[in-house]
């Protein structure tokens, strides 16, 4: 193992892909970091013009 990624599932089940060059995707995720914290999204009664 090179380093371990983190996934978030985005349709159906994720699944590794092997590449000829024989590197590896990840498909059916998107990848995050798990320390980073999530941009807040505004409440719509504190966003003008809602």
């Amino acid at each position: 193992m090179e380093k371990l990624q983190y996934y978030k599932k985005v349709v159906g089940a994720p699944s590794m892909v092997f590449l000829p060059d024989g590197s590896v995707r990840v498909t059916g995720a998107v990848h995050y970091d798990p320390t980073v914290k999530p941009k807040t999204v505004p409440d719509a009664a504190d966003v003008p013009g809602m």
